[in-house]
């Protein structure tokens, strides 16, 4: 028995769930006021109607108890370069390949939730540590590029607000080994051109690829900031 009528309830503790979660029997799910308590997508959470000591029937309750607690679940999943295209060719055997491509995609996408259990990205922590790691490692001057921008409506905002954070960090780093490390910010000049003249002005119909006067500013600014460094050190 489906019971997703009780997502109305969900809502009105303000519990947050992806898409496609499935509720079946009847489980208990409540946050308190001030918890947060996050449910991912494609989820199936079951609960029977009743239960027991024995343990032959189990009622499923979720419960953040505590102002401040937390509690997460779902969304193991694999993204990047392992998800589905967000756009498909017109052109017919290049939209037969593409879709091949998907296939192939969803078959890694499983075999490496299997084997590996969830997603593949780093944590901020790990990603600072390994980056300062490399610093320290490699004697010569370093030209540390921001991640491109991509566009949110697409690759979801968590995307962009990890790209911020990143170039907030190797801005840090910058800051702090200015003598050895130079950050050239191509996030903030690619968004301000968007912004500006559309996302057809320096990128592919993907809003992901820069075109070819996307890739000549990227070049352009690489080099200035290059030459810029050097004739001031």
């Amino acid at each position: 028995m489906n019971s997703n009528w009780f997502k109305l309830v969900m809502k009105m503790t303000k519990v947050e769930y992806g898409k496609n979660l499935l509720l079946k029997g009847v489980p208990i799910i409540f946050n308190k006021g001030g918890a947060k308590l996050k449910i991912g997508e494609n989820v199936t959470i079951k609960s029977s109607f009743l239960s027991n000591l024995v343990g032959l029937y189990s009622r499923t309750i979720i419960v953040t108890r505590a102002p401040g607690a937390e509690i997460e679940i779902g969304d193991k999943e694999i993204k990047g370069m392992l998800n589905p295209r967000p756009f498909m060719s017109k052109k017919p055997r290049r939209y037969i390949l593409e879709c091949l491509d998907n296939i192939y995609r969803k078959i890694w996408r499983k075999v490496v939730l299997v084997t590996q259990g969830s997603m593949q990205y780093l944590t901020e922590k790990q990603f600072e540590e390994n980056y300062n790691n490399l610093i320290q490692k490699i004697e010569c001057k370093l030209v540390c590029c921001s991640p491109v921008y991509v566009d949110p409506a697409i690759y979801t905002e968590q995307t962009d607000l990890n790209y911020q954070k990143a170039n907030e960090f190797l801005r840090e780093v910058s800051k702090s080994k200015n003598q050895k490390v130079k950050f050239i910010d191509l996030y903030s000049r690619q968004k301000d051109i968007v912004g500006k003249y559309g996302w057809g002005e320096i990128y592919y119909a993907d809003h992901f690829h820069p075109n070819a006067k996307g890739y000549n500013l990227i070049a352009q600014d690489i080099a200035t900031a290059i030459l810029n460094w050097e004739n001031n050190n």
